[in-house]
């Protein structure tokens, strides 16, 4: 079993939302493990988050998710920057709260376009260069709203329960191909944009008494140990060792198809 700092060395990694927040973690913890890692963002921050590592195994796109053909072109900038990809990391979302009667057609589609679409997309380029790559595995990036409801995000949630329903056919019709598919389903996690969603206002009454009390007392321990968990466990849904710490569940089809199964994983904050 490979060990940090080395526990990811010889990866090829497409991580999108990695211009802040857990995707710019998940992203800079592949490099800390020895893999090359593409990071992409629909802001131009992702630039600067590269330049300023001055790594040469770090590379970055800037692409807005929404647009049609966003899939191929992450690809193909893959290809010619980094060679054949073996993880994929679908961790862009995006997300407003609104009463259900205050959703706009076009804000709903947006969603849709990058919380669903695309990771659907991308995963279909990264199956079409599949035979160049070894170890494949893919992760998405769910939301405890996709099994906890919660006002003002449902378009949102949504969007994330069709993550975990796709998660789990991926798995099933990719299992012969030898890719594992892996979900993780997240709680509140402490980034800039969820201080701002506090501080503003958006996010208030119980909730917002909750998520910052966890905050301030530990509840959901986001000091680095546990945002160093979170990552590690991401990064163990993408590595071969995955299949060692984990109780699977699986049907028979996908035991007859191949040995290695998918998982959603559900966390809902650090309480340990």
């Amino acid at each position: 079993m490979k060990r940090f700092p080395e526990d990811m060395l010889g990866r090829t990694v497409i991580v999108t939302g990695s211009g802040n927040g857990l995707g710019l973690g998940i992203a800079r913890r592949f490099v800390a493990g020895g893999a090359r890692v593409l990071f992409v963002d629909q802001d131009p921050v992702v630039l600067t988050r590269v330049e300023e590592e001055k790594q040469k195994t770090m590379f970055a796109m800037v692409k807005d998710l929404a647009e049609p053909n966003a899939a191929a072109d992450v690809f193909r900038y893959a290809k010619e920057n980094l060679g054949a990809v073996d993880t994929l990391i679908n961790n862009a979302a995006w997300s407003f709260h609104k009463p259900m009667t205050d959703v706009a057609t076009a804000e709903f589609d947006r969603l849709i376009a990058i919380n669903q679409r695309a990771p659907f997309f991308l995963a279909q380029e990264f199956l079409k260069q599949l035979p160049k790559a070894e170890d494949p595995a893919i992760v998405n990036i769910g939301s405890v709203n996709a099994l906890r409801g919660n006002p003002n995000l449902v378009p949102y949630a949504g969007t994330k329960g069709a993550i975990v329903a796709m998660t789990r056919a991926m798995a099933i019709e990719m299992a012969s191909s030898g890719v594992r598919v892996n979900c993780i389903c997240p709680a509140a996690v402490r980034t800039h944009v969820t201080e701002g969603l506090i501080a503003s206002g958006v996010i208030e009454g119980a909730c917002r008494h909750v998520i910052k009390d966890r905050m301030e007392h530990g509840g959901m321990r986001w000091t680095l140990k546990g945002a160093q968990a979170m990552l590690n466990v991401r990064c163990l849904c993408a590595s071969s060792e995955w299949e060692n710490f984990n109780s699977w569940r699986q049907t028979e089809q996908a035991k007859r198809a191949h040995p290695f199964r998918a998982v959603v994983a559900n966390y809902h904050g650090f309480n340990a």
